[in-house]
C-alpha cells in the first residue's frame, strides 16, 4: 500500500459538462412540451391508462343505433352485400321510426346513386313524412400528383338531390382508419366550398330547440336573416369568435355557443367496447311490432348504420381505446353516435395544451429538485406522494370533470429531473471524494484514503484484519536533544528527518501508520506474511540508515534505532467521531514496541524477530537469543543484521548455549571475554545477565 503525495488524485470539475447535459436536456423537453409529439404520446400512454382505469360507462340511453351487417340480411334473404339491398327497406324502417315517434334519425349510409324508380320514390316519401332525419354526405378522396408530390382531394358526393331536399342537412364524417387509432373527431371539416360541420355537430344542432338557435343568430347577426340550410348556421355562426360585444346570453345560448367552438378535432370521450351503446340488428327492428318499436326508439335519437361485433365481418370500424384483444373495433356509426352523446352531456374530453404540459413538466421538475434536498429516503417518499396525488387528481378529474391531465409527460420531467439531479449528487460525490482523498493521502495510505472518503458514515466500522511486518523507529536522546534546541528548529529538524523516513518506506512499498514524536510506525500488509515483504521491510531500514549518514546534522543529532517484527493485526480507524486515527491495533504492534527498545539494552540499532527473519534466509542476520520481553509470557527470538565476524559468531553462540543451559559462571566467563575484545553490545548485556542470575543464586 503505497502512500505518497505525490500520487494524490488530480481533482477535475466537470461541472460546466453538467450545466451543458442539463440544459440541454430541458431545452428538449421545452420542446417536446411544445410539440405535437407530445399530444401522440399523451393519446397512445396517458389516455389510454385513463379509459382503461376508468372502463366502460353507460352511454346516453336516448341514444340507439340500429345495426346493419351480412347476419341481418342473411335473416332477411338478402345479399350479405348490404350496398346492393333495396331501398324499400329503409323507407320501410323510417316509416316504422316514424310511427314511433322518434326525435331524430341520422342515417349514416350514403344515398349517392339512383336506383329503381319505385325504390327512390318509396324513400323519398319516408323521408318526407318523417321531416327529421340527417343524411350522410359521402366524401371520396382522390390523389393527384402535382409533380412534387401526391395531393389528396377530397370530392364531395351528396345525396341525391330528390332525398336531400327533404333532410334536415346533410353531413359527412370521416376517421382516420390507419395508422393511427382513433381519438378525435372533427365537428367542422374544410371541403370545397369551406367550412362545413359535420354529421354528429349537425345532429347536436338539430335537436336544439329552434327558438334558442333563432334567439342566439338574431343577437350575434342581427343585420342578416338566419340561413334555412342548418350547416350554412353553423358555419357562419362558427367564424364568431371570441364574441365582444354582444347582448347577454341565456345559459342555453351560451351551451349552444360553445359547442361551435370546441376544439377541432375534439377528443372523444368512449364510452366502451363495440355495441357498448344499445344496438337493434335491422332485421330484428323491422319485425318488431309497432308498441315494441313505440318502447325501443320513442322519442330517441335513432343511428342507422353498419354495426357488426364480428372481426371478420366488420366493413366499417376503426381501432380505438376499447378495441378488444380479439380484433373488434368500434363501427364508424356508433364512433358517430358517441361524439354526438359527448356533446349533449357535456362530457367531451378537455384536453391539455401545450402550456398545460409545459406547466406541469417545470412543477414535477421542481418537485424533483426540491426533494433532493433531503436525504435520498425523504427524497424518493415526496417525490412518490406527489406522483400518486397527481395519477388520483387526475383520474378523478377524468372521471367526474372529463379533464385529461397529461400522464406521460410529467412523469417523463420527473425521470429526467431525477437523472439530472443524480448526476450532479455523483460529481459532487466524487469531486468531494477527490478533495478529501487529496488530503487525506497527506496522512493515510492511499488505498486507507480512497476507502474512507467514499464513506464517512462508517468510520468506526472501517477496519481490516491483515498480515503483515510492523516497523518501528526511535530516536536515542531525543529528550536531550529537545531541550537544547529550541521547538522551532527541532520542528524544522523533524521535518527533514521524517521527510528520509516516509520517503523511504513508501519506496519500498510500505505506508505510514503512524508518527509520535520522534518516533515512527510503518507498516507493510498483505494476505499473509511472505519473502517480498520482510525483504522490502528491511532494505526500507538500510536504506534510512545511509540517506540519514548522507545528511551529518541528521545522523549527529538524530542517532535512530529499528525494530522489526511480523503477525497479524487489526488495521482501520481508532477513536471517536471527533477525533479519529487510522492505526494499527494488535499485541504485534506493542510487541515490535518492546523489540524496538531492546536496542538501548544490546547497544544495537536494528533488531528483527523471529517471523520475520525466517523469511531473510539469503541475508545475513545475526542471532541474539530469546528474550522475555515486559508483560509477555513467551519468548522471542531476536536477531540483529550486521556484518559480525565469523569468530565472534563463533564464540557468542557457544557463550549463549551455556546461558540456556544455566551455566551462568561459564557463560559469563565467555561473553565478558567477547565484550572485552569485540566492545560488543550484546555480550555485554548477556555478561550482566549471568551476573544477575549468579547474584540471585547467592
Amino acid at each position: 500500500m503505497p502512500h505518497s503525495a505525490s500520487r494524490a488524485p488530480v481533482i477535475h470539475h466537470h461541472h460546466r459538462y453538467w450545466w451543458l447535459a442539463s440544459l440541454t436536456l430541458m431545452l428538449l423537453l421545452l420542446c417536446v412540451c411544445l410539440s405535437s409529439y407530445a399530444v401522440k404520446v399523451e393519446q397512445k400512454t396517458g389516455l389510454h391508462w385513463l379509459f382503461h382505469l376508468r372502463g366502460p360507462i353507460t352511454p346516453p340511453s336516448d341514444i340507439r343505433i340500429i345495426g346493419i351487417n351480412s347476419a341481418a340480411g342473411e335473416n332477411m334473404n338478402l345479399s350479405r352485400q348490404t350496398s346492393s339491398w333495396s331501398r324499400d327497406i329503409y323507407a320501410t324502417l323510417i316509416d316504422r321510426l316514424t310511427q314511433a315517434q322518434v326525435r331524430l334519425i341520422v342515417m349514416d349510409i350514403a344515398f349517392k346513386d339512383a336506383r329503381r324508380e319505385e325504390e327512390d320514390v318509396a324513400l323519398e316519401n319516408a323521408l318526407r313524412n318523417n321531416g327529421k332525419v340527417l343524411l350522410f354526405k359521402y366524401l371520396r378522396r382522390h390523389q393527384i400528383n402535382l409533380g412534387k408530390g401526391l395531393v389528396d382531394i377530397e370530392e364531395e358526393i351528396a345525396p341525391l338531390q330528390r332525398f336531400a331536399q327533404h333532410a334536415l342537412a346533410s353531413g359527412s364524417f370521416v376517421l382516420p382508419k390507419y395508422p393511427a387509432e382513433v381519438t378525435h373527431a372533427y365537428l367542422f371539416t374544410e371541403l370545397t366550398k369551406g367550412k362545413e360541420a359535420t354529421q354528429p355537430l349537425l345532429a347536436f344542432l338539430a335537436l336544439q330547440p329552434e327558438a334558442v338557435r333563432q334567439s342566439l343568430w338574431d343577437k350575434l347577426r342581427p343585420e342578416q336573416q338566419a340561413p334555412e340550410k342548418l350547416s350554412e348556421w353553423a358555419r357562419l355562426l362558427g367564424e364568431i369568435w371570441p364574441v365582444s360585444t354582444v347582448p347577454t346570453l341565456s345559459t342555453e345560448e351560451k351551451d349552444l355557443l360553445v359547442r361551435l367552438h370546441l376544439p377541432n378535432p375534439m377528443p372523444i370521450n368512449f364510452y366502451g367496447p363495440a355495441e357498448t351503446f344499445s344496438t337493434v340488428p335491422i332485421d330484428r327492428a323491422l319485425q318488431m311490432t309497432k308498441e315494441e318499436m313505440r318502447q325501443q326508439f320513442h322519442n330517441k335519437v335513432v343511428y342507422v348504420g353498419y354495426s357488426d361485433s364480428r372481426q371478420t365481418e366488420q366493413m366499417d370500424a376503426y381501432r380505438t381505446v376499447f378495441s378488444d384483444r380479439r380484433g373488434v373495433d368500434i363501427s364508424g356509426v356508433e364512433i358517430s353516435a358517441t361524439v354526438l352523446a359527448n356533446l349533449l352531456q357535456n362530457n367531451y374530453l378537455k384536453p391539455p395544451s401545450h402550456y398545460w404540459m409545459l406547466g406541469l413538466a417545470l412543477v414535477f421538475t421542481a418537485i424533483a429538485i426540491l426533494a433532493h434536498q433531503f436525504s435520498a429516503p425523504v427524497c424518493l417518499i415526496i417525490q412518490f406522494l406527489a406522483a400518486g396525488a397527481y395519477l388520483v387528481i387526475s383520474y378523478r378529474l377524468f372521471l367526474n370533470y372529463f379533464v385529461w391531465l397529461p400522464i406521460v409527460i410529467p412523469f417523463i420531467a420527473l425521470l429526467l429531473s431525477n437523472s439530472i439531479m443524480w448526476t450532479w449528487h455523483y460529481l459532487q460525490q466524487k469531486k468531494r471524494e477527490q478533495e478529501i482523498r487529496y488530503m487525506l493521502t497527506q496522512y493515510l495510505p492511499t488505498e486507507a484514503a480512497h476507502k474512507l472518503s467514499r464513506d464517512f458514515s462508517r468510520l468506526e466500522q472501517q477496519r481490516q484484519l491483515v498480515q503483515g511486518v510492523c516497523l518501528l523507529t526511535d530516536v536515542q536522546g531525543y529528550t536531550r536533544l529537545a531541550e537544547t534546541i529550541s521547538p522551532i528548529e527541532l520542528h524544522a529538524l523533524m521535518n527533514r528527518y521524517y521527510a528520509v523516513l516516509i520517503q523511504t518506506v513508501e519506496e519500498h512499498g510500505g505506508f505510514i501508520g503512524n508518527l509520535v514524536g520522534d518516533g515512527m510506525l510503518a507498516l507493510w500488509t498483505g494476505s499473509e506474511i511472505d519473502d517480498n515483504m520482510c525483504k522490502s521491510a528491511l532494505l526500507a531500514v538500510h536504506d534510512i540508515q545511509k540517506r540519514l549518514e548522507q545528511e551529518p546534522d541528521l545522523t549527529e543529532k538524530l542517532p535512530t534505532c529499528f525494530g522489526l517484527h511480523g503477525g497479524q493485526f487489526s488495521l482501520g480507524n481508532l477513536g471517536h467521531f471527533g477525533h479519529f486515527e487510522y492505526s494499527p491495533v494488535g499485541d504485534m504492534i506493542n510487541t515490535a514496541s518492546r523489540i524496538e527498545h531492546l536496542n538501548r539494552q544490546l547497544k544495537t540499532r536494528i533488531l528483527c524477530s523471529a517471523p520475520v527473519a525466517n523469511h531473510l534466509n539469503d541475508v545475513k542476520l545475526r542471532f541474539l537469543g530469546n528474550f522475555s520481553l515486559r508483560n509477555k509470557a513467551v519468548p522471542v527470538a531476536l536477531y540483529t543484521y550486521a556484518d559480525t565476524p565469523t569468530d565472534l559468531d563463533v564464540r557468542f553462540k557457544q557463550a549463549y548455549e551455556l546461558y540456556e543451559n544455566r551455566h551462568f559462571g561459564l557463560a559469563l566467563a565467555q561473553f565478558a571475554q567477547i565484550a572485552d575484545a569485540y566492545a560488543d553490545g550484546p555480550s555485554l548485556y548477556f555478561a550482566n545477565a549471568c551476573r544477575e542470575e549468579l547474584s540471585a543464586r547467592n
